[in-house]
């Protein structure tokens, strides 16, 4: 994560007041938004996603992200892979590998273009970021829901249920 957490520096272009300006600028955006999507993930109950989200805004928006910062990060990518849809599981595991690979190419190859280096090199906070606006989309699975049909994310109406225990006619 860069030192200023959120990615500001593409190019030697902007100076220190316009790199500060575009920095609170996109801190702005990231929190609102970002504090909008923990509310709605409250207001539906999921409470450890909502926290989640706002961990990730103070990884976001902080003047200085390390790398001990980004758990947010990796509960991000765990409650993804959580979740119901398999969008939303393949999401989570990118996050996580997008936190265990270091993809910082200008250290290795500082004759790379800036258009290949930057993206690579501030990946973790633009998935933050990503994360952040997202509001971690997906419903996670519930337990109590019951066994899942063969080749269905909805629960079998058979083997479910309050009285469906064992020794229920219909019981599998």
């Amino acid at each position: 994560m860069p030192e200023s957490g959120l990615p500001v520096r593409p190019t030697s272009a902007l100076s220190p007041v316009a790199a500060k300006a575009a920095w609170l600028g996109i801190a702005v955006v990231v929190t609102v938004i970002g504090l909008y999507r923990a509310r709605q993930l409250r207001q539906a109950d999921r409470h450890g996603p909502a926290l989640v989200v706002v961990g990730l805004i103070a990884v976001a928006v902080s003047p200085v992200s390390w790398v001990h910062h980004q758990i947010w990060t990796v509960l991000a990518g765990v409650t993804l892979m959580l979740a119901s849809t398999r969008v939303c599981r393949v999401a989570g595991g990118l996050v996580y590998l997008v936190m265990v690979v270091d993809t910082n190419l200008a250290a290795v190859s500082p004759h790379l273009p800036i258009a290949v280096t930057w993206p690579l090199t501030n990946l973790r906070a633009l998935v933050v970021v990503a994360l952040c606006v997202s509001g971690l989309r997906g419903r996670a699975r519930d337990v109590t829901e019951g066994p899942r049909s063969p080749g269905s994310s909805r629960p079998d109406p058979v083997a479910s249920g309050p009285d469906r225990g064992p020794g229920h006619p219909t019981y599998r």
